[in-house]
């Protein structure tokens, strides 16, 4: 099944990573629960024993399943995880957001064998957005959507250290650019990508992570903006006696055909982080960096975090073989947090940040993750 070892097979530490990585990657354990050990059988043999209960079916933990509920309801959110409910190693996960730029989903996550996961889901969701103007003779970018997103992945938990990512989606949607009249569109999204992660500090090597994707685009409506991207990111982490400094910096590339409400987005508190300004800034390639320092409270689940975070976006100023590339300012950003460890390792954050590059006032944010 997702076991990486067989009977007769030379044990090694590796083993231990790579079952925990891949029984913990179908979620349909409880993490709390989950322990391997080595029992001696004689000389040159071992009985490997794998300790593993059932989740509750809402939740791994009660304090993180009330904690994350709270915090999505603050921000008009709710989405709620049925763990394995038919026995058939399925987990299921619906939910939406309502307010502005509602949406609705439904996923599914499939244990499959040696490692493999399968993901799948259907999602609706009406986006209004509006970014930071790009230059004083333009408007500021604007887009309107209305769509759906059907997609299916692939994750390989392939060794201790080697992750790998295979995905597709097709995307239809009514688009208005700009305050233009809205336009259908129709994109099949094809991509892949590799997680390589050093867990431990080994021979003085810090816990390192670093992550590639690439995506192509083909535009079905028959326009012929197809596109594609690359992507990447490296982040550290080093222990300096009971704290911890961490690193991160990643970068990407989208070619110039690529649709407005497609493009990469810089700012607040999402994947590309400007946590000081709002998700205000949109374009075809991206730098960014995040500084972090954890400050542990004594020896409870809370630790004090102080950060900075910087970044710059460019695009491209037209289309076809005039285009030309522009871009915002350096954008740096400072700010602090609390961080509260769940049983299960997964940190409930609140930070609160400003800008040092230009006046944005304090933005906060509470959630769940790194």
């Amino acid at each position: 099944w997702q076991l990486p070892f067989k009977v007769g097979d030379q044990w090694t530490d590796a083993y231990t990573v790579t079952t925990m990585k891949r029984l913990l990657g179908t979620e349909l354990f409880d993490p709390m629960n989950l322990k391997i050990t080595l029992e001696p059988m004689g000389v040159g043999a071992v009985r490997v024993v794998i300790r593993v209960s059932d989740p509750h079916v809402l939740y791994n933990d009660p304090i993180e399943f009330a904690a994350m509920h709270v915090q999505e309801l603050i921000f008009s959110s709710f989405y709620q995880t049925l763990h394995n409910p038919f026995g058939t190693g399925t987990d299921l996960t619906v939910g939406g957001r309502w307010g502005t730029n509602p949406r609705a989903s439904v996923t599914l996550s499939q244990s499959l064998a040696a490692g493999w996961v399968m993901g799948s889901g259907l999602t609706w969701s009406k986006v209004e957005a509006s970014f930071y103007r790009r230059d004083p003779l333009t408007p500021a970018p604007a887009y309107n959507v209305n769509g759906i997103q059907a997609q299916l992945s692939f994750d390989n938990y392939a060794t201790d250290s080697m992750q790998y990512m295979l995905g597709a989606s097709y995307r239809y949607a009514n688009t208005s650019i700009g305050g233009t009249p809205a336009l259908a569109q129709h994109y099949l999204l094809v991509g892949s990508g590799a997680q390589w992660t050093n867990s431990h500090w080994t021979n003085g090597w810090p816990a390192f992570t670093t992550t590639g994707r690439s995506i192509g685009a083909f535009d079905l409506s028959g326009t012929g903006s197809h596109y594609f991207s690359v992507s990447g990111s490296a982040s550290g982490e080093f222990e300096i006696g009971s704290t911890v400094l961490s690193l991160t910096a990643a970068g990407g590339f989208m070619s110039e055909k690529a649709p407005l409400n497609h493009q990469y987005v810089m700012g607040g508190f999402g994947s590309l982080p400007l946590r000081g300004h709002a998700a205000g800034f949109i374009g075809n390639a991206y730098f960014s960096g995040i500084l972090e320092y954890h400050v542990p409270v004594f020896k409870t689940p809370l630790w004090l975090i102080g950060f900075l975070d910087s970044g710059r976006m460019w695009y491209y100023t037209g289309a076809g073989e005039g285009s030309e590339w522009g871009s915002y300012n350096w954008q740096v950003d400072f700010g602090f947090g609390l961080a509260f460890y769940t049983p299960i390792g997964i940190p409930l954050r609140f930070d609160i940040a400003r800008s040092i590059t230009d006046y944005q006032g304090w933005k906060w944010a509470i959630y769940f993750g790194n």
